[in-house]
């Protein structure tokens, strides 16, 4: 049950749930554009997956469902909220001054260098190891990156910068290691 459980949670559904939350308490809306469509599969190749995905075939996708916003978020993301509000607390001027500095760079060399800047923050963030502290950590750079984000394709790059490291293999693994999103590890995540 645990592990269907786990495959609930997308990483780009976890990064659009904190980024909005982020920016709403700062009075900006903002919400992730759709993914780049998939290339067109060639006409003589049959996918086994394609009988077990009716949603791609009819055109929709989980992004045309939108959950309620009178529900409450699931608990993994609250505990993510939670542990991301108090890290924001304690360290705020630090996550100010560490997101206008970077953003401050990808002005002078745009898009291309705010991703290139990233990439280097995203490996000396994970350079010793994986924990739950590091996770919310990067969680929290970039939702402070994007509350000082210039416009929303800062945004956007910032959240695909989030959603592609929880998705590389080295935090991938260490999650899926450690019982994936639920259970125990909101605990830890509150904890942080």
């Amino acid at each position: 049950m645990q592990g269907a459980m786990a495959t609930a949670y997308t990483s780009r559904d976890l990064v659009e749930d904190y980024l909005r939350y982020k920016l709403l308490s700062r009075g900006v809306a903002w919400r992730f554009p759709p993914p780049p469509p998939s290339p067109p599969r060639q006409r003589n190749q049959v996918s086994s997956s394609s009988s077990s995905s009716p949603s791609r075939r009819s055109g929709t996708s989980h992004r045309d469902v939108q959950p309620d916003p009178c529900l409450a978020p699931p608990r993994v993301q609250v505990a993510l909220r939670r542990a991301g509000d108090k890290l924001e607390r304690r360290y705020r001027g630090n996550l100010s001054a560490h997101a206008s500095a970077l953003l401050l760079r990808a002005d002078d060399g745009g898009r291309a260098a705010l991703r290139r800047s990233l990439a280097v923050v995203r490996e000396e963030l994970f350079r010793d190891g994986v924990n739950w502290g590091r996770i919310v950590a990067m969680m929290e750079l970039g939702g402070a990156l994007s509350a000082e984000a210039g416009g929303a394709g800062q945004v956007d790059d910032i959240a695909r910068w989030m959603e592609e490291s929880l998705d590389s293999a080295p935090l991938q693994g260490w999650i899926e290691d450690n019982g994936g999103w639920v259970g125990r590890q909101q605990k830890c995540l509150l904890q942080v």
